[in-house]
């Protein structure tokens, strides 16, 4: 890993580590707005952040309840024609293959993962 890309990933550390997790769509729940859309996975955001669509930062959580980044996951929506990257803190393999399909299911919006590439020692 360059020093760039850890510096990147630190600073994202860094943004979870200071705000606190709200689950506003936790697992077994169905979007607010739209009923068909079912959340495997915890849901929520970074309180007191910001990203691109004047809301906070989202965020899907793991089972585990580990808070670190382990990767993200950067959208596009051509419904709502915007962009955003959501932090995947603590996910396992299976849930961030959940994830990742989540973004096919739903109408215009598509996701492309980034996964954290582990240090070497």
């Amino acid at each position: 890993m360059t020093k760039k890309e850890r510096e990147f990933w630190t600073f994202l550390d860094l943004l979870a580590a200071q705000h606190p997790v709200v689950i506003d769509r936790p697992k077994g729940s169905y979007h607010p707005e739209h009923p068909q859309i079912y959340y495997e996975i915890d849901y929520g955001y970074l309180k007191g952040t910001n990203s691109p669509d004047g809301e906070d930062v989202d965020v899907w959580v793991g089972a585990s309840g580990d808070l670190t980044v382990v990767g993200i996951i950067a959208t596009v929506d051509l419904a709502k024609q915007d962009t955003e990257i959501k932090l995947l803190l603590g996910c396992s393999e299976e849930e961030i293959r959940i994830i990742d399909e989540f973004y096919g299911k739903w109408g215009m919006q598509r996701g492309l993962v980034i996964l954290r590439e582990e240090e070497e020692c």
